[in-house]
């Protein structure tokens, strides 16, 4: 026993020092996939929805998220980012009687009252479409950047495919039903994000309250109609909607310690619970692990023979993680004579060595011969005989 004890030291050995372990600091990746978790997630009503990672996208709970659906006003989202995009803030709108005509015949309409003639800035209607979701504001902002409510629908169309929501279709600006206008929850969820990636839509979907001027009169005190800001831990945004074929809907979205999560809920019974709930759970559930840090260093190694090196990886890298996934580790691949860091779901990042304080290359220290450890092995076979 003792010899064969002695026979796996040296074996170990003879087959190289593990490296040791090393820490990063926090990054962001680009990686997009479906993470999953222990946790048993909310029981959620709604016909559809999803719940994603808003810096990579990464899944982590859905339901019928491919189903195609009425989005209702959800669809303003789409709106105000094709808006930002092609107009200035201070540029002004004059309202048509189409925009003045707006709701005059259905009670589920909310709208600024905007009147014929009156002019109002772009950024002023945008906080009238994003916080009261005005649908007369929606009109009057796509026939501006548009010419017509229809050309404008053409370039929301585009615009979500540019974002890869390729299972949707606009027909007009203000979700209101209509049979050519779907999407579905998993592409709202890039809308969205597509979105949020934008300053000047951040900065409106979180405001609670703001004043519009009006033509004559006191101006017009508009609401957010986003129940979440101001309850819910870190909320962010960003849109209601309601209509009859639709049913009640709410894009939401919230951070907290770096992270932000969004969610989407479709034709539900109670979407500011649902999604609060999801949301509570999608920070739960599922904790970021840093790979690679924004300057490559994965830290140092330190072989068998003192030799100590740095090891950096050719970009940053960070997954998102379900609370029972293995961490991402290091191996050594005697095969290809390198370092990888394998991270759960197939990823694989090489590790470079260099030499410390320098950029300079070092290889893995080459194993030097030793009579000892080559009389051994010469009796390996008849040492493993004896345990």
């Amino acid at each position: 026993m003792k010899l064969a004890a002695v026979w796996l030291v040296v074996a170990a050995l003879l087959l190289g020092p593990a490296p040791a372990a090393a820490q990063a600091p926090p990054s962001s990746s680009s990686e997009t996939t479906v993470v999953s978790t222990s946790r048993t997630p909310p029981a959620i009503a709604a016909a559809a929805g999803i719940l994603i990672d808003a810096s990579d996208g990464s899944i982590l709970w859905e339901k019928n998220s491919r189903e195609r659906r009425a989005i209702a006003s959800t669809t303003k989202i789409m709106t105000a980012l094709v808006v930002l995009e092609n107009a200035e803030p201070d540029e002004m709108v004059t309202a048509s009687a189409r925009a003045e005509a707006v709701g005059a015949t259905d009670a589920l309409v909310t709208e600024l009252e905007l009147v014929q003639g009156e002019r109002l800035s772009v950024e002023h209607l945008l906080y009238g479409l994003l916080l009261p979701s005005g649908s007369d504001a929606a009109v009057a902002l796509a026939e501006h950047v548009g010419g017509t409510v229809e050309a404008f629908a053409g370039m929301m169309t585009e615009r979500a495919r540019q974002a890869g929501a390729v299972d949707t279709n606009f027909a007009n600006a203000d979700g209101l039903d209509d049979p050519g206008a779907y999407s579905t929850a998993w592409d709202l969820a890039q809308i969205t994000r597509a979105a949020m990636a934008n300053d000047a839509f951040r900065r409106i979907v979180a405001t609670p309250r703001f004043q519009i001027p009006r033509a004559t009169g006191a101006p017009r005190d508009v609401v957010n109609r986003n129940e979440l800001l101001g309850r819910l831990e870190g909320a962010t945004g960003v849109k209601t909607g309601n209509t009859r074929n639709a049913g009640r809907s709410l894009v939401a979205s919230a951070l907290r310690e770096g992270e932000e999560r969004i969610s989407v809920i479709l034709g539900s019974p109670e979407p500011f619970g649902e999604s609060s709930a999801l949301l509570n759970f999608g920070f739960s559930a599922f904790k970021r692990f840093v790979v690679v840090g924004e300057d490559g260093s994965w830290g140092q190694v330190t072989y068998g023979d003192g030799t100590t090196v740095s090891l950096k990886a050719p970009q940053e890298v960070s997954v998102l993680l379900g609370d029972t996934t293995p961490a991402p580790r290091m191996r050594y691949r005697p095969e290809q004579s390198e370092l990888v860091v394998e991270v759960p779901g197939g990823l694989t990042i090489p590790l470079e060595q260099t030499c410390v304080g320098s950029d300079e290359p070092c290889e893995r220290p080459k194993r030097r011969w030793s009579p000892v450890a080559a009389l051994i092995s010469a009796f390996a076979p008849l040492l493993a005989a004896l345990r």
